[in-house]
């Protein structure tokens, strides 16, 4: 901030014009305190003809009427600037002092601008004329005299051969930097000749485009759309497979995808150069962004292969260009390049959302911009209540149409685009309904016909409704042991045993004595006739007991004998697993048999059945008669669940392979609709719904969804299924056509199945699962975006990771004759980076409150009120560095609360930010050191010498980086020398 100092210097009486006032704008130390005078105010210092050698005294201008005489304070001596050893009167009576000057007369009195990028120190003191309404009045009535000393103290405009030169020099800047870019991206783009990392997930979907075979990917089309058309154009015929890292491409064109991803990979550096540039109106901040990203082997390693990221990085720095270029333009609303560079930021907010999801941080950052823009225009008290409700009903509508209405038409867009390419059945059918699987040439439903109404005996697929949840399915493999029931009716039958065993027990038990301390008297007369008597049954009671034993030892052997006779029961089958599979497969077929019976409904001596809401069913697996089976055993992983199994041979099991079936959305009638009616199997012996828990089963699954039987589940759409597959000779067949779903229809589907896939928890969660795939939803991603977990060789990584430079991550290269590469930064301009994130906060900080508090800001901190964009390194270090700095939070904090696996890759969007952030700190900190020490006679070189020395460091890091590369790839011979990079 500055004051201005007015005083009337004394001209001869014989000159005509009026009197001329002067006005004087100084600087003060750096953090001064500010007067707490009005704004209103200033210091008026008036100096006569009759103070000639005498010191000027300083004065406050008058009080409004109405107020309060201010306080008096003490007088201030005032120095003017570059001779600190004279107070002001003295110096403008000594060297100012002149004839009398028309009182009209004015000129302002301004300290120079800051030290250019080259070399010179800081411009003295000038004194130019104001500039405002009545600037060219006062520059009619200032006299010769008056007018040559003027334009003596003021700089000179420069020549219009000048301004052409330092134009032409602007654009020879930026020829260099992007003529660097592309050289860097460029170099060695064919090599390896094989598939790297993720190229075999985005170059088969590229493939995909090309063949217009379906797929299902967490990620919106646009970037694998672009993928594809770059393949196309340059001669891909899409026939390479892309199955694993490290196969060869042989005679397949891959160098037009490759280098597609290239060229918006090398427009990322002259993005980041003309948004700093623009900034902070600094060429040297712009040259030190542009050499940080031109020599950070991440950058160039990231942006040379098929991949995702290049063309995500693209639209975001497009659309923060184009945000910062529709600011500098807030001047002049309305007019054609405001609105040219605001339709640009719509139309790269569509393309980064339609990348993928990490657009949203970008429209987010874009959001709060036009927020901020709108805010400021309300609170401007220049305009009056009408003309400010106009005016913000006009920019509002402007900021409506460009930056929502026009992104989303876009948006949409490329989805109809998506789907009318991809025409084909392909692997991403199962993820999607039956209706919108219709519309797919080459599924079984497209232009089938299916019987209508479920009956007995039908071959049926049944379908969960939940997202991406699949098919009812089961197989021959077995649970493992210790997981549920593996031989049920062999403990039954232990049971049933040991209970006959028991029944024999009891049996056989001898009964105890009755009156085992008989003491009647017997008379003395009978004890004669009593020995007697029982002498001889005793030899009787002999006999028969040796008779007795004989014939129980026979009935023994003969027992034995039958028992060991009988033919044995057949084994008892061990329950193979149940799971849900998001294929077609004709593991996914079942049977529907009444419960009752083992006859064969399709006999055509029977009559047709149809199945009804409230039957009690039995579903057979096709492929392994086995009866859909549920009991009180645990299910696998999901506690408080109960397991279910494929149970039975041939279609013969038990009484817990009943269900009984339910229609949800029953109107009227009791029949069940294929595709239409919504069901619902309850378990008939334990009451529990037949549901997916949504889990995914460890290898010996084979990593498919767990199905279990659950007490709790009564509503909800992992227990609710349809009938999809319906094959039944003896019923009349229609036409599927009527259940083609509409493009909306179909683009809600869609993004209901991403955000589940992203999102499989509370709505509340969004946020949290809106990048990052969820533990118990990752095998989405392994049909869709072929398994986003650990593959073998890579390395995941934590976001703390990232800024340091921790780890990297494999894109190439095993085995040690391989050409290996590796995906790492820089680790100078990593490092640079995070020591710049500490001083921005360290500095921004101390700036702020200095502000906040109303210190008094020397004018190369401050900058000028009137332009803002002007020159102020508070300005530019506040609100350009602000911006990065937010961008920065925004593509890195989320991270940390995702749930999904994370690569170093993902750090990148929020490495541009940095980067960029790094360039204008420096170069203002290197600005406050230069005009802090300007009374050095070297102080002027002070900003030169610590850019071109960064510049030089950086460079030198990256020539560095090639030799270790260069080592690290000696074979183990030590014959070899193998190139790598990213290291």
């Amino acid at each position: 901030m500055s004051f201005k100092v007015s005083f009337s210097v004394p001209r001869p009486a014989a000159t005509p014009h009026s009197r001329r006032c002067w006005e004087l704008q100084f600087l003060e130390p750096v953090f001064s305190r500010a007067r707490p005078a009005r704004p209103s105010r200033s210091v008026m210092l008036r100096a006569t003809s009759r103070l000639p050698a005498a010191r000027a005294a300083t004065t406050l201008s008058a009080q409004p009427r109405g107020r309060r005489p201010a306080p008096r304070r003490r007088r201030k001596e005032l120095h003017f600037p570059g001779h600190p050893e004279l107070p002001l009167g003295d110096f403008l009576a000594g060297r100012l002092a002149r004839p009398r000057v028309p009182a009209g007369r004015r000129a302002i009195l301004r300290r120079g601008r800051m030290p250019p990028a080259v070399g010179r120190g800081l411009a003295g003191s000038e004194l130019r004329p104001r500039r405002g309404r009545c600037g060219s009045q006062a520059a009619r009535a200032v006299g010769p005299d008056v007018a040559a000393e003027a334009t003596a103290r003021s700089p000179k405009r420069p020549a219009p051969g000048s301004r052409r030169f330092e134009a032409a020099g602007r654009w020879a800047l930026l020829a260099l930097v992007t003529l660097m870019s592309f050289a860097t991206r460029f170099h060695r783009l064919d090599e390896p000749p094989h598939v790297c990392w993720d190229e075999t997930h985005f170059g088969k979907m590229g493939s995909y485009y090309i063949n217009r075979t379906f797929f299902f990917d967490v990620h919106p089309p646009l970037g694998k759309m672009l993928i594809g058309l770059a393949g196309y154009l340059s001669g891909y015929d899409g026939t390479f497979l892309f199955q694993k890292p490290g196969d060869k491409y042989e005679h397949h064109s891959y160098m037009g995808m490759r280098g597609f991803c290239a060229f918006l990979g090398s427009l990322l550096v002259p993005f980041a150069y003309l948004t700093v540039l623009e900034l902070s109106q600094s060429l040297p901040a712009a040259l030190l962004t542009a050499a940080l990203l031109t020599f950070d082997t991440g950058c160039l390693t990231l942006s040379q292969y098929i991949l995702l990221d290049p063309i995500l990085m693209f639209f975001i720095m497009a659309a923060m260009l184009s945000m910062v270029k529709y600011n500098s333009c807030a001047n002049r609303p309305f007019s054609a390049p405001w609105w040219f560079w605001l339709s640009l930021t719509g139309i790269n907010l569509a393309g980064a959302l339609g990348v993928k999801f990490v657009g949203l941080f970008i429209i987010l950052q874009v959001g709060w911009n036009t927020l901020s823009d709108l805010w400021h225009l309300f609170g401007d008290c220049s305009l009056s209540m009408v003309r400010t409700q106009v005016t913000m009903g006009k920019h509002l509508t402007a900021r409506i149409l460009c930056l929502i209405v026009l992104p989303m038409a876009l948006y949409t867009a490329t989805y109809a685009i998506h789907f009318m390419v991809l025409s084909k059945s392909g692997p991403g059918d199962g993820f999607f309904s039956s209706a919108f699987q219709a519309r797919l040439s080459g599924n079984n439903l497209h232009n089938a016909s299916i019987p209508e109404y479920l009956a007995y005996g039908s071959v049926i697929t049944v379908r969960n409704l939940r997202m991406a949840i699949g098919y009812l399915h089961s197989h021959r493999d077995l649970y493992p042991e210790g997981i549920g029931a593996r031989q049920q009716q062999v403990s039954e039958s232990s049971v049933h045993l040991c209970g006959s065993r028991a029944k024999l027990s009891a049996v056989t038990e001898p009964a105890g004595k009755k009156n085992p301390n008989n003491t009647e008297r017997i008379p003395q007369h009978r004890k004669t006739l009593t020995s007697l008597s029982k002498f001889k049954a005793d030899k009787l009671d002999r006999g028969l007991s040796n008779i007795g034993l004989l014939l129980i030892v026979l009935w023994l052997t003969v027992l034995i004998v039958m028992i060991f006779s009988l033919p044995s029961p057949p084994p008892s089958p061990a329950p193979t697993q149940v799971t849900t599979y998001l294929h077609k497969d004709y593991n996914n077929l079942w049977i529907i048999k009444k419960h009752s019976t083992n006859s064969d409904p399709l006999d055509p001596s029977l009559p047709v059945e149809f199945v009804r809401h409230g039957d009690i069913i039995r579903l057979e697996h096709k492929e392994t008669s086995r009866n859909l089976h549920s009991h009180y055993h645990e299910a696998p992983l999901t506690r408080k669940h109960y397991q279910v199994t494929g149970y039975g041979i041939n279609g013969t099991g038990d009484s817990n392979d009943f269900w009984r079936i339910e229609v949800v959305n029953r109107k009227f009638e009791n029949r069940i609709k294929v595709l239409r009616s919504q069901i619902r199997l309850i378990h008939l012996a334990t009451g529990c719904v037949l549901g997916s828990s949504g889990k995914i089963l460890p290898k010996w699954g084979w990593e498919q969804f767990e199905v279990t039987c659950s007490p709790y589940l009564k509503g909800t759409l992992n227990s609710i299924w349809n009938v999809e597959d319906h094959i039944n000779p003896k019923l009349p067949n229609i036409s599927l056509d009527v259940l083609q779903p509409s493009f909306p229809e179909i683009l809600l589907e869609s993004h209901m199945l991403m955000i589940w896939v992203l999102w499989p928890l509370p709505i509340w969660w969004l946020l949290y699962e809106l990048l990052g795939l969820h533990k118990c939803g990752s095998q989405i991603s392994n049909y869709g975006n072929s398994g986003l977990k650990p593959k073998d060789n890579e390395f995941t990584s934590k976001p703390w990771h990232w800024p340091i430079n921790y780890q990297g991550l494999h894109f190439s290269g095993i085995s040690d004759m391989d050409f290996r590469v590796y995906l790492l930064g820089n680790p100078v301009v990593w490092w640079l980076n995070l020591l710049s994130i500490g001083l921005y906060l360290l500095s921004g900080s101390i700036v702020a409150v200095a502000v906040q508090r109303g210190a008094r800001l020397p004018a190369e901190v401050e900058g000028q009120g009137c332009a803002p964009w002007g020159l102020g390194l508070s300005w530019v270090l506040l609100r350009g560095g602000g911006q990065l700095l937010f961008g920065w939070m925004l593509h890195y904090f989320p991270f940390f609360l995702m749930g999904r696996i994370l690569y170093f890759h993902h750090y990148f969007p929020a490495m541009l930010f940095s980067s960029m952030l790094t360039g204008i700190l420096w170069d203002t900190l290197l600005r406050l050191c230069a005009w802090s020490l300007a009374c050095f006679p070297l102080a002027g070189g002070i900003h030169a010498v610590g850019i071109l020395s960064l510049l030089l460091g950086i460079a030198y890091s990256r020539v560095l980086g090639r030799e270790a590369s260069a080592q690290v790839n000696l074979d183990p011979l030590g014959e070899g020398l193998d190139s790598a990079q990213g290291v």
